[in-house]
C-alpha cells in the first residue's frame, strides 16, 4: 500500500435497519411492561434480554482500515486484522451469495450480519456486514498451518478490491 491508509465506513441495508429497531423497540416495551408487573421472574427474563441486545451490539462492524501492510475490520468489541502478505485473493462476491449460505453461529439481520457461517460454493467463512450485498471475500492462508480462511465483509467501495489484490501479485 506503500504506506497509504484508507478508511471506509460500513452501510447499514434496509433489513439490519428494521431487525434492530424492531428488537430495541420490543426489548424496551418488554422491560417497561416488567416495571408494572412486578415479578421478580420477569425482572430476570427482561435483563436477559436486555443483555443479549447489548452483547450482540458489540459484534457489528463499523469500519474497514486498510493501511501499511494490514487489512483490519474494527468492531465495537475487536476487530478483524489481516495481514496483507496472508491474502491469496480478494474477490466479490454476486448479490445473491447470501441466499445459499447458512448460519452455524452469529446473527442474520439483527446489529449485522455476523458469525461462522457455510455455504456449498466457499465453504466456511466468517461474515462480518451490515448489508446482504456488496461483499467481498478475502481468503487467507495461515503461516503456521497453510489452511486457508475466508472473511466475507460488505463494502461499497470496490477499490478495496484492487488495493488487496494489487499488493499480494
Amino acid at each position: 500500500m506503500n504506506g497509504n491508509i484508507f478508511t471506509i465506513r460500513f452501510h447499514w441495508d434496509a433489513l439490519n435497519i428494521i431487525l434492530t429497531s424492531l428488537a430495541v423497540a420490543g426489548a424496551l416495551l418488554i422491560y417497561s411492561m416488567v416495571m408494572t408487573i412486578g415479578l421478580p421472574l420477569a425482572y430476570i427474563l427482561a435483563s436477559v434480554f436486555l443483555l443479549y441486545i447489548m452483547l450482540s451490539a458489540l459484534f457489528v462492524p463499523y469500519r474497514i482500515k486498510l493501511r501499511g501492510d494490514v487489512l483490519v475490520i474494527r468492531k465495537l468489541a475487536g476487530k478483524h486484522t489481516i495481514p496483507l502478505d496472508s491474502i491469496v485473493s480478494a474477490r466479490q462476491l454476486p448479490d445473491d451469495f447470501m441466499e445459499t449460505a447458512s448460519k452455524l453461529f452469529g446473527s442474520n439481520g439483527f446489529c449485522g450480519y455476523w458469525g461462522k457461517y457455510l455455504s456449498p460454493y466457499t465453504g466456511s467463512f466468517i461474515l462480518c456486514a451490515t448489508e446482504r450485498k456488496n461483499l467481498i471475500m478475502v481468503t487467507m492462508t495461515s503461516p503456521k498451518t497453510g489452511t486457508e480462511k475466508r472473511i466475507v465483509f460488505s463494502c461499497r467501495d470496490k477499490n478495496v478490491i484492487t488495493a488487496l489484490n494489487k499488493d499480494n501479485d
